[in-house]
């Protein structure tokens, strides 16, 4: 069986695995307790890491191995399935679907599916840390006039932050760096992960060293307030793009600032 052949009994294999999860998420959703469904749930997430890691498929492997861990949690009963729990597991099979397009096509991971790989990814570290049987608070939405940017805070008893920072691009004629906004956030918590996304990187003959081209993506660990994580980015030039999500923040907020990410957009 040459290469060939190998991948396409992967994908063919994978594929059949999702559609037997999706089934078992569709009676999850009647009766989030079936411990025959949540075990078939895990048995397909856990194949697909284990055939991809063989193979060499990294982005699947790296998914795929969040996606387990979360199910492990539920499996061992360290944590309930929600509502919220099932629908990242759906969303989690139509990446999983997506990158296997990839690998019937190249081992290059398109900038849009990057993306919903790092929120995904997220998203099951968030599911993971939060204490779901507790009722959410009210949401608290801050604005700032000078930016497009939203601050969506739950207070949650969790550290685990995520931010969207995508600075206008004549920032630098400002006398201001994207980086001495995220190096500021190292005093007063933990940088996680940094997720750069390099979209608006124009082609080199059009290339500007002065302008402000990346976005960037961090998970951020800090017991600090909402309103003094926003505080850091007070200075930023006008037209740039700041989204704060809390730790607790309901799964549609989540999902709502997946869709309101700007790719690819230019700022003037």
């Amino acid at each position: 069986m040459d290469l060939s052949e190998v991948r396409d009994t992967f994908i063919s294999e994978s594929e059949e695995l999702l559609s037997s999860m999706e089934s078992n998420l569709l009676i999850l959703e009647k009766d989030s307790k079936n411990n025959e469904g949540i075990h078939s749930v895990f048995r397909a997430i856990h194949t697909i890491k284990g055939t991809s890691g063989m193979f060499g498929y990294e982005p699947i492997e790296k998914f795929t191995h969040e996606v387990e861990s979360f199910l492990d949690r539920i499996r061992s009963n360290k944590q309930s399935l929600t509502k919220e729990g099932i629908e990242f597991l759906f969303l989690a099979c139509d990446h999983i679907r997506n990158l296997l397009q990839g690998v019937g096509e190249t081992l290059i991971v398109d900038s849009q599916t990057s993306r919903n790989q790092v929120n995904l990814l997220s998203l099951a570290k968030k599911l993971t840390l939060d204490d779901t049987s507790n009722p959410q608070k009210d949401e608290v939405l801050v604005q700032n006039q000078s930016t497009s940017s939203n601050l969506l805070d739950f207070h949650s008893s969790s550290t685990f932050w995520q931010i969207t920072l995508i600075p206008n691009i004549h920032l630098f004629e400002s006398g201001l760096d994207p980086s001495t906004f995220i190096k500021y956030l190292s005093q007063s918590g933990k940088i996680k992960h940094i997720f750069v996304y390099p979209e608006s990187i124009p082609n080199w003959s059009e290339f500007n060293p002065e302008h402000s081209h990346l976005g960037f993506e961090i998970s951020y660990e800090s017991p600090s307030k909402g309103e003094e994580i926003y505080s850091t980015f007070q200075f930023l030039k006008e037209g740039s793009y700041l989204k704060i999500l809390s730790p607790g923040c309901s799964l549609n907020l989540f999902m709502e600032n997946c869709n309101d990410f700007p790719l690819g957009k230019k700022h003037i």
